[in-house]
């Protein structure tokens, strides 16, 4: 590791996160789309927002899941797999306007390939965004590909 590079220190952050926890905080009887759309639901007036999302919000649900190789916009979440649900979860994160994302373990239930691809659109667009991007993952040979800097744990939680 280079030895310049900080090994402690504070973060502090003064922009609104977005994140998909390892649990990926989905409404199990909510549609995908529905899911994916919730990322903008700070958009719509309080009344609005018990009612529907309006036709942009739907659409801009369904580019994303579309994106990432998800076809069953109208599926609710407890009918699919884990993999799709983690498609989900990825959607709304990019349906999101945020500028910081934080991501664990995003892509850990899809294959090697899927999951480069879903992870792809996402750095992809986080650099059209300009956003801040930290992702836990396991899939090394993903990260090194992907990734403009990666950080390893020893078995003693030290950086390394």
């Amino acid at each position: 590791m280079d030895p310049l590079l900080p090994r402690e220190g504070n973060v502090f952050m003064d922009s609104p996160v977005v994140s998909i926890p390892q649990s990926l905080d989905l409404c199990r009887s909510a549609t995908a789309k529905e899911n994916v759309a919730t990322a903008r639901i700070d958009e719509l007036s309080i009344w609005r927002s018990k009612i529907r999302f309006d036709k942009e919000q739907q659409e801009s649900a369904i580019h994303w899941l579309q994106t990432l190789g998800f076809k069953a916009a109208e599926k609710q979440i407890f009918q699919l797999s884990g993999g799709e649900q983690q498609r989900v979860a990825l959607a709304r994160l990019l349906n999101s306007k945020r500028k910081i994302w934080l991501l664990d373990e995003p892509v850990s239930q899809l294959d090697d390939q899927a999951a480069f691809e879903c992870l792809a659109v996402a750095k992809s667009e986080a650099k059209k965004r300009n956003a801040t991007v930290l992702c836990v993952l396991h899939q090394e040979k993903i990260a090194q590909a992907l990734a403009d800097r990666v950080f390893h744990w020893d078995e003693k939680w030290r950086l390394s």
